[in-house]
Protein backbone atom coordinates (compact mmCIF):
# COMPACT_ATOMS: atom_id res chain seq x y z
CA UNK A 1 0.00 0.00 0.00
CA UNK A 2 1.52 3.52 -0.76
CA UNK A 3 -0.18 6.88 0.69
CA UNK A 4 1.15 10.04 -0.55
CA UNK A 5 0.13 14.27 0.06
CA UNK A 6 1.62 17.12 -1.14
CA UNK A 7 0.34 20.07 0.22
CA UNK A 8 1.56 23.88 -0.97
CA UNK A 9 1.10 27.57 0.73
CA UNK A 10 1.30 29.37 -2.65
CA UNK A 11 -0.20 28.89 -6.09
CA UNK A 12 0.68 25.97 -7.75
CA UNK A 13 1.97 27.93 -10.37
CA UNK A 14 4.66 29.83 -8.54
CA UNK A 15 6.43 27.21 -6.81
CA UNK A 16 8.45 28.43 -4.22
CA UNK A 17 10.76 25.94 -1.36
CA UNK A 18 7.08 25.84 0.40
CA UNK A 19 6.56 22.28 -1.25
CA UNK A 20 5.81 20.18 1.33
CA UNK A 21 5.18 16.46 1.02
CA UNK A 22 4.55 12.83 2.88
CA UNK A 23 5.18 9.23 1.42
CA UNK A 24 4.32 5.81 3.27
CA UNK A 25 4.95 2.80 1.88
CA UNK A 26 3.70 0.00 3.88
CA UNK A 27 4.55 -3.79 2.99
CA UNK A 28 2.82 -6.43 5.17
CA UNK A 29 3.79 -9.88 5.50
CA UNK A 30 7.49 -9.35 4.56
CA UNK A 31 8.62 -13.31 4.83
CA UNK A 32 5.58 -14.32 3.14
CA UNK A 33 2.48 -15.22 4.05
CA UNK A 34 3.02 -18.91 5.69
CA UNK A 35 5.95 -17.88 7.38
CA UNK A 36 4.95 -17.64 11.30
CA UNK A 37 6.57 -14.22 11.73
CA UNK A 38 3.87 -11.64 11.27
CA UNK A 39 6.64 -9.06 9.76
CA UNK A 40 5.57 -5.43 8.35
CA UNK A 41 7.69 -2.89 6.56
CA UNK A 42 7.25 0.59 6.75
CA UNK A 43 9.00 3.76 5.10
CA UNK A 44 7.91 7.16 4.85
CA UNK A 45 9.61 9.84 3.44
CA UNK A 46 8.58 13.99 4.14
CA UNK A 47 9.36 17.03 3.80
CA UNK A 48 8.11 20.09 5.60
CA UNK A 49 8.80 24.12 5.81
CA UNK A 50 7.11 26.23 8.91
CA UNK A 51 8.24 29.36 10.80
CA UNK A 52 9.99 29.17 13.69
CA UNK A 53 7.77 30.33 16.95
CA UNK A 54 11.09 30.25 19.11
CA UNK A 55 13.09 33.25 17.89
CA UNK A 56 11.05 36.04 18.68
CA UNK A 57 11.98 39.48 19.78
CA UNK A 58 11.26 40.88 23.27
CA UNK A 59 9.66 43.68 24.56
CA UNK A 60 11.72 46.79 23.42
CA UNK A 61 13.62 44.78 20.51
CA UNK A 62 13.73 45.52 17.35
CA UNK A 63 11.78 43.25 14.88
CA UNK A 64 13.38 39.91 14.50
CA UNK A 65 13.15 38.96 10.83
CA UNK A 66 11.57 35.23 10.33
CA UNK A 67 13.32 32.25 10.64
CA UNK A 68 12.02 28.68 8.67
CA UNK A 69 12.50 25.18 9.93
CA UNK A 70 13.13 22.96 7.30
CA UNK A 71 12.76 19.16 8.02
CA UNK A 72 13.27 16.32 5.19
CA UNK A 73 13.98 12.82 6.35
CA UNK A 74 13.53 9.29 6.13
CA UNK A 75 11.73 7.00 8.69
CA UNK A 76 12.13 3.38 8.60
CA UNK A 77 10.86 0.45 10.60
CA UNK A 78 10.03 -3.45 10.87
CA UNK A 79 7.40 -3.91 13.48
CA UNK A 80 6.27 -8.05 14.15
CA UNK A 81 3.22 -9.32 15.97
CA UNK A 82 4.08 -12.09 18.23
CA UNK A 83 1.38 -14.60 19.53
CA UNK A 84 1.31 -17.07 22.14
CA UNK A 85 -1.54 -19.47 20.90
CA UNK A 86 -3.16 -18.02 23.92
CA UNK A 87 -6.40 -17.42 21.89
CA UNK A 88 -6.43 -20.46 19.48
Amino acid sequence: MILASVSQYAPFILLQDDLAFKLEYVHPYLDGVYYPRNRTLRVSCFNSRKLSPVFTGGPGVDEVPPIWVDRTGVKANITEVISFGLFN
